[in-house]
């Protein structure tokens, strides 16, 4: 996993047979995701992604349907609360990340 694009390329053109994921830090879904989508896909596509990291603040039941149409995979982080925790597995989420035990 890595925010870094370069250095997920160079991962995979040493290990091609590595589990990648592709961090993604969204703030405004509509500029940074809808708009750039055939990028976001390119991307997924050439590195043979099979999950999606992203901060759980930009999802919603809809977007979480339309990102796993894309990649195998959906990790969100930071989710700390028990409540969103459970809202985001029953939209489909795949893992959480936490800092809390």
């Amino acid at each position: 996993s890595s925010f870094c694009y370069k250095t997920l390329e160079l991962i995979r053109e040493i290990l091609p047979d590595i589990d990648i994921a592709i961090i993604l830090e969204i703030h405004n879904w509509k500029s940074e995701f809808e708009e750039n989508i055939q990028n976001h896909l390119a991307k997924i596509k050439k590195l043979n992604a099979i999950s999606l990291n992203i901060n759980h603040n930009q999802l919603t039941e809809n977007r979480v349907n339309q990102l796993k149409k894309l990649i195998k995979y959906i990790i969100v982080w930071v989710v700390n609360n028990n409540k969103i925790k459970d809202k985001l597995f029953n939209w489909g989420i795949d893992a959480i990340i936490s800092d809390k035990v």
